[in-house]
């Protein structure tokens, strides 16, 4: 995969987020446990739907070792609403994991950040890039359809387990404010490249992808 033209993409993609980025409670901490909370709330589903969810979580068990005590069933009752309840069930086991091998700490090298039950590549790219700083991308469904919209290639039906994306991804991060690029395209994901009637015309990308000049 050619990575022409990444770093004006990543220069605009960076001012447009300065301009439009979405602002989230857990876009403003570095701390591991609410970004594996958030994480875990928000697969595939709406984000305007875990905020809720997200906030009482927090307040009710606001740290890893009061997550792994916390009733089962209370927790589905939180989760409920979000469908997919079986989250509830990795937020306790990962809790519990977390407080049992790494004293209630979330250790910051990503194959033991899988040893966690419910963390996958993707979360754990979250917090080794939003909490620990660390050059690493994110790759999802939504990156995955900005950058193939862009320079115009398939996407395996489960990107996620692309290694090749992945390599392209993390080849596409600027040198500075990384963190900041990787939400800037999971906004343009959900904001203008939409999967159905995105907004080309909103893009700051437009006259670089190949998606809107087809």
């Amino acid at each position: 995969m050619n990575t022409r033209n990444k770093k004006l993409i990543a220069r605009r993609l960076l001012t447009w987020f300065d301009n439009r980025g979405r602002k989230y409670p857990w876009r403003r901490t570095k701390d591991p446990y609410r970004i594996f909370v958030a994480e875990t709330l928000l697969q595939k589903t709406n984000v305007e739907k875990v905020l809720p969810a997200y906030r009482i979580l927090i307040k009710k068990y606001p740290n890893v070792k009061s997550l792994s005590q916390a009733n089962l069933k209370d927790l589905k009752r939180i989760v409920a609403p979000l469908g997919l309840i079986k989250r509830a069930g990795f937020l306790k086991r990962g809790a519990k994991e977390a407080v049992r091998n790494f004293k209630s700490k979330f250790p910051r090298t990503k194959n033991e950040l899988k040893k966690i039950i419910g963390v996958g590549d993707y979360l754990a790219h979250a917090i080794l890039s939003f909490c620990f700083g660390q050059k690493v991308p994110l790759v999802d469904t939504n990156v995955a359809r900005v950058y193939s919209r862009i320079y115009n290639f398939k996407v395996s039906k489960l990107p996620y387990a692309d290694k090749k994306l992945w390599l392209f991804s993390a080849e596409m991060l600027p040198q500075q404010r990384f963190q900041e690029f990787n939400l800037a395209l999971l906004d343009l994901s959900a904001l203008i490249c939409r999967p159905r009637n995105p907004a080309c015309y909103q893009c700051p990308c437009q006259n670089l992808c190949f998606y809107s000049h087809r």
